[in-house]
């Protein structure tokens, strides 16, 4: 391990011996099974810590373990269905940076990557499918910093009463490894290109929406199925700017005493013909019921339909999560996949534990 690791991992054992309170942990293991009797173990740990710095300053770090049984998935699906699994990480940085807090603005200069920000509601993260956590337009479309990678970042946040925005300047190519031109710090925009997403959102007491868009100069980089493009390959073909646009929305449909359901729509579309994913859409229903105390009940039905350059996939999440109390959940969640390479079905059950206020996915 070089410098940089052991510079990061003692400045996280500084960030425990400072401030204990202020740290967390989340670790999620869930085991996955399909109707060929194929089966995969995924586990993720993640670390995290806040350093309070003067009376609106905050000092933030997260890093995230990966570990699997199987070294390749068990279907070939294009959305992903299961937001934890990538290949064994030891060690990552997901965040590395500091937050000022200046009146109702947000802040932050470091290392990041998108999932700390965007795709976040709380009806989207019920569902286990990548989908939900990214739309593919982004994820499929760039090597950007989207888990389990991270990179340089500035971000912006302002709430104006119900309004709010936010905007993200992001080095183009995400990294997750330790040597030099592979880990985060990697700050190269002739090679690795710039991304800019921003998004406004409003919310009232029925529901959320946004609306968002991003912005891509491809640099030299390679796309994300690892092929090689030059400067003049790409003025004959691909453009040196792509763009996407997005809206998604969450509306309350029926509450009542500690019961509610929740519409769920979201559709986004890239500019460029040659993306990997041109059109995503997807809705869902949420049911929630919180008992008393600190027990919790929620289900969901998903389904998305994405265009590949390869060919559509049309997929649906039944789910079901139940909270035991704050810190510990169990979730099933069955599969149904049509794509190019015929029907798959998946069954996965996941379990979840949050110690002092670490961050679920």
């Amino acid at each position: 391990m070089n410098y940089i690791a052991i510079v990061c991992w003692m400045l996280f054992g500084s960030v425990l011996r400072l401030c204990a309170q202020t740290c967390g942990a989340t670790y999620i293991t869930e085991f996955q099974y399909d109707l060929k009797k194929r089966t995969n173990w995924c586990n993720l740990l993640r670390l995290d810590a806040y350093v309070p710095i003067g009376t609106k300053g905050i000092l933030e770090f997260a890093s995230i373990h990966v570990y699997k049984t199987r070294p390749e998935r068990i279907i070939n699906d294009l959305q992903t269905f299961s937001n934890i699994e990538e290949d064994n990480l030891p060690c990552a940085i997901a965040v590395l940076g500091y937050t000022r807090l200046v009146g109702n603005v947000t802040l932050f200069a470091g290392i990041r990557n998108l999932n700390e920000d965007y795709f976040t509601t709380p009806c989207m993260s019920l569902f286990t499918n990548s989908s939900c956590g990214i739309f593919p337009t982004l994820s499929a479309n760039y090597p950007i910093a989207n888990y389990p990678l991270a990179a340089l970042c500035l971000d912006y946040k302002m709430t104006l009463g119900r309004f709010g925005i936010e905007s993200s300047l992001y080095n183009g190519k995400g990294y997750n490894g330790w040597s030099k031109g592979k880990h985060p710090f990697t700050f190269n925009p002739r090679k690795d290109g710039v991304f800019s997403i921003t998004e406004i959102n409003y919310q009232t007491e029925y529901g959320k929406c946004f609306g968002g868009f991003s912005l891509h100069t491809n640099g030299d980089m390679p796309d994300v199925a690892g092929e090689c493009k030059t400067r003049e390959r790409e003025k004959k073909v691909s453009p040196k700017m792509t763009f996407a646009w997005w809206g998604y929305a969450e509306r309350k449909l029926w509450s009542r005493v500690r019961q509610e359901v929740n519409l769920l729509v979201q559709y986004t579309r890239t500019s460029s013909v040659f993306s990997e994913c041109r059109n995503y859409m997807g809705a869902g229903v949420t049911w929630i019921h919180a008992p008393g105390g600190q027990k919790r009940h929620e289900a969901g039905l998903f389904l998305s339909a994405a265009q590949f350059k390869s060919c559509n996939e049309v997929a649906g999440e039944v789910t079901y999560r139940y909270s035991f109390n704050r810190d510990t959940y169990i979730q099933p969640a069955i599969h149904l996949i049509k794509n190019g390479g015929g029907l798959h079905e998946v069954f996965l059950i996941r379990m979840g534990y949050v110690l002092n206020g670490g961050r679920v996915r």
